[in-house]
C-alpha cells in the first residue's frame, strides 16, 4: 500500500510537472507572439512617424514658398506705391505749372 501511495503520488507529480511544462511552453508561445505583435506595431509607427515627418517637411517647404511669395508681392507694391506717389508729386508739379501759365496767360489777356 505505502508503495501503491508513493506511486500515486509520483505519478500525480510527474502530471503536474508536464502540466506545469505545457503550461510554460504555452506561455512561452504567447510571449512570443505578443513580441512579434510589438514588433510589427512598432515597424507600423515608425512608418507613421516617418510619414508625419515627410508632410511636416512638404508643409514647411510650401510654407516658406509662400513666405517668399508674400515678400516678393509686398516689394513690388511697396516699389508700386513709391512709383505711384513719384507720378503724383510730378502730376501736381505740372498742375502747378499749368496753372501758374494760365494764371498768366490770363493776365496777358486782361492786359
Amino acid at each position: 500500500r505505502d508503495q501503491e501511495a508513493q506511486q500515486a503520488a509520483a505519478e500525480a507529480a510527474a502530471s503536474r510537472a508536464r502540466d506545469l511544462q505545457a503550461g510554460e511552453v504555452a506561455l512561452l508561445e504567447r510571449i512570443k507572439e505578443a513580441e512579434a505583435a510589438l514588433a510589427a506595431k512598432d515597424e507600423e509607427l515608425q512608418d507613421l512617424v516617418e510619414d508625419g515627418q515627410a508632410r511636416l517637411q512638404h508643409a514647411a517647404a510650401a510654407l516658406k514658398a509662400k513666405e517668399e511669395e508674400c515678400e516678393e508681392a509686398e516689394a513690388a507694391l511697396a516699389t508700386r506705391d513709391r512709383d505711384l506717389q513719384e507720378n503724383a508729386r510730378g502730376e501736381q508739379v505740372q498742375r502747378h505749372a499749368l496753372e501758374a501759365a494760365l494764371a498768366a496767360r490770363e493776365l496777358q489777356l486782361q492786359e
